[in-house]
């Protein structure tokens, strides 16, 4: 069977998972290399959230990531271990510690954050103090995920933050974009006016925008000061 017949057999039972069972897919990751054919088995896993593939994800996370367009096979796995839910979450917290490539450490907390369980609040937080900004970065984006319970371990990682990482604790703040994050994000404005302010006037645009108005919304808990800048911040969007 040449590669192409593996990859449309592969990616035919992956359209209707249930089919081929979860049997099936792990077989694929454990013996086939062809990176198309294990980003559709990983996905299949996710879909039928195949708690009997969990040891072969983990193994998949510690192997060497393959990027594609908008994806990755750690992506995909990661998406996959969140589909499986709570269960993964301490092997994942695990394989975290242990690892001693950024890939692999990387790959567990985007895991984590997938799984948004609030007992892994604590292990993502504990990450934001790395010194690799894509650990910190990965770290901040899997709290956002896990919503507002991660809210007091991002406003204690704002205090002691410098510019670059007062950014991304801001952005982690937008996504979860409740009421509830005015209190951390005026704590910072009074700490890291710079810091608050490029991300308010840099941040990704949609979201960062879309956390402005929501902001302006809440009004009446925020400084003048900052409602203007970030008043400013969306005229110059525009």
């Amino acid at each position: 069977m040449t590669i192409a017949q593996r990859q449309d057999e592969v990616i035919a039972a992956a359209a209707d998972p249930t089919r081929s069972g979860s049997s099936f897919f792990i077989t694929i990751l454990e013996t086939e290399q062809d990176p198309i054919c294990r980003w559709h088995a990983l996905k299949a896993i996710g879909d039928l959230r195949a708690s009997d593939a969990k040891d072969t994800l983990l193994r998949v996370l510690q192997e060497q990531d393959v990027e594609f367009d908008e994806s990755s096979l750690h992506r995909i796995c990661a998406r996959a271990i969140g589909r499986i839910g709570s269960s993964a979450a301490l092997q994942v917290a695990q394989l975290l510690h242990e690892a001693s490539s950024v890939q692999t450490r990387i790959a567990a907390i985007d895991a984590l954050g997938e799984i948004a369980d609030r007992g892994s609040v604590s292990v993502l937080a504990d990450q934001l103090t790395s010194d690799d900004r894509g650990i910190r970065l990965w770290a901040a984006l899997s709290l956002a995920k896990i919503g507002e319970a991660s809210i007091p371990a991002i406003d204690k990682a704002l205090e002691n933050a410098d510019e670059e990482s007062v950014f991304i604790l801001v952005d982690a703040l937008a996504i979860i974009g409740t009421a509830k994050t005015i209190p951390s994000l005026v704590n910072a404005f009074n700490k890291h006016p710079k810091g608050v302010l490029s991300y308010f006037r840099s941040g990704p645009s949609g979201r960062a925008a879309r956390y402005a108005e929501a902001v302006i919304g809440f009004g009446s808990e925020i400084p003048i000061a900052l409602l203007d800048e970030i008043r400013h911040s969306l005229a110059d969007r525009r």
